[in-house]
């Protein structure tokens, strides 16, 4: 994921190694879904998030997408930003994936 991603949060663009980790879009399920489409490299904090499906990324418009419940500034900041302009795209289906289960979320915290 550093490689593919140019050492970057996917989101955030920080390059400091020590707050970087790999992520799955979908949990790791064998074969199938390990795969360089099914990862991000996310800060950490972010990367808590997105596997809380507080975060996603909306899979027809590639723009992250942050719940209503979290209040916090810092975060709301990247609500609506267009990802992927300048490096690879994940697997659009591991992308829905995710997104379904972000809007069962957010429609439970409702």
């Amino acid at each position: 994921m550093f490689q593919r991603y140019g050492g970057a949060c996917c989101i955030t663009g920080c390059k400091v190694d020590t707050l970087l980790e790999a992520a799955h879009i979908i949990p790791y399920r064998g074969d199938q879904t390990d795969d360089v489409s099914n990862g991000l490299l996310l800060r950490v904090d972010l990367h808590r998030l997105f596997d809380a499906h507080l975060v996603t990324i909306n899979p027809v418009t590639f723009e992250v997408e942050v719940t209503s419940t979290i209040e916090d500034e810092g975060y709301r900041a990247y609500h609506g930003k267009r990802l992927f302009r300048f490096s690879p795209k994940p697997r659009v289906l591991f992308l829905e994936t995710h997104y379904a289960a972000y809007q069962r979320v957010a429609g439970d915290r409702l």
